[in-house]
């Protein structure tokens, strides 16, 4: 139904720009949740469009669906383009929040995974050890374990065994000491996944 409406728009509008903003906007949403990349992603920067050009709209919702079209264009595999999409929203939510804001861990995040499809390791790093500094100076424990994790395994893929080693013990010393035992039984397991890996 969106597509029809948007689509009989086009040719005669008569939806008002808020309404057509919207449109788009959950059309990209619901086509990326059926992982429709292609119309998520050109619905997105249609929505993006009108955005930008509606005062009404606060800069973080712009951010937000910046961070959305970023998320589509990486699933669909244009690592690059997502990964500069992201350093907008990174540059603006800076500007925003604050360089050290937990409101950045998600874009740094996806930052990190960009970096790694395009196989920058070194970059995948630096915005990895970003986002454990912010997520340990706000006690964010699901964000500083995935980053020991992730730092683990890119540490791994570079033969840096003992540094990846390193990452996991960490992990786990830090999940022996919240005494959540879902916690301690993840970073466990990772740890033996590593050592198996390592032969140990």
């Amino acid at each position: 139904p969106s597509q029809e409406a948007l689509r009989i728009d086009a040719q005669s509008p008569f939806l008002a720009p808020r309404e057509r903003s919207r449109f788009f906007y959950h059309l990209a949403s619901q086509a990326e949740d059926l992982a429709e990349w292609d119309i998520a992603i050109a619905s997105y920067r249609k929505a993006i469009a009108l955005f930008d050009d509606d005062p009404e709209v606060s800069e973080d919702q712009r951010l937000g669906t910046r961070e959305r079209l970023a998320y589509c264009l990486h699933e669909a595999g244009d690592f690059a383009g997502a990964l500069e999409i992201n350093r907008q929203v990174l540059a603006g939510g800076e500007t925003l929040f604050g360089s050290d804001s937990e409101k950045l861990l998600v874009v740094i995040t996806n930052m990190a995974q960009n970096a790694h499809g395009l196989e920058q390791p070194d970059v995948a790093d630096k915005f990895l050890q970003r986002r454990l500094d912010i997520a340990s100076r706000h006690g964010n424990e699901r964000h500083i374990d995935e980053s020991l994790f992730q730092l683990g395994v890119v540490a791994f893929e570079q033969g840096q065994t003992e540094q990846a080693e390193t990452f996991m013990k960490r992990r786990l010393e830090l999940a022996e000491a919240s005494g959540d035992r879902e916690r301690i039984l993840d970073a466990r397991e990772a740890l033996d996944v590593l050592h198996e890996k390592m032969g140990k």
